[in-house]
């Protein structure tokens, strides 16, 4: 399959964020139901680990969807999180820290709930909360 490279753009950041919210959640899912997190440790922590483990979960897919080259492509440039994040940013001037604070805002499983002077912030997973409501 074929796409062209004005939609390749598109394309390849609808996959990546998809990918992100998974991850994201699988991450922050593995602490505790209330826990914090500081936004430059968050980016920092992620680092090439992470990229990794995404750019290998996009090469495993590719093997079942040869559109997914583009986005393979794509991703071998970035050295890290921070510059994933950066490629996903809505606006240039943004930095990675604030895209992935604007990304855990808009994920509908995760909820934020406090913010302390440092950046830190305190979240609860959506569902656990509703859980606990019950």
């Amino acid at each position: 399959m074929y796409i062209n490279s004005i939609d390749s753009e598109k394309y390849t950041k609808r996959i990546l964020t998809k990918l992100l919210k998974s991850y994201v959640l699988e991450w922050l899912g593995a602490t505790e139901f209330r826990s914090t997190f500081n936004l430059k440790d968050a980016v920092d922590y992620c680092g090439q680990h992470k990229m990794e483990l995404i750019t290998y979960h996009v090469e495993s897919l590719m093997e079942e969807n040869s559109s997914l080259e583009v986005v393979y492509e794509r991703i071998l440039d970035f050295r890290d999180f921070r510059d994933l994040l950066n490629y996903l940013s809505p606006h240039p001037y943004d930095t990675a820290e604030s895209t992935l604070l604007e990304f855990l805002r808009n994920h509908e499983k995760i909820t934020i709930i406090e913010h302390e002077a440092d950046d830190t912030f305190k979240f609860y997973l959506t569902e656990e909360l509703n859980e606990s409501d019950k």
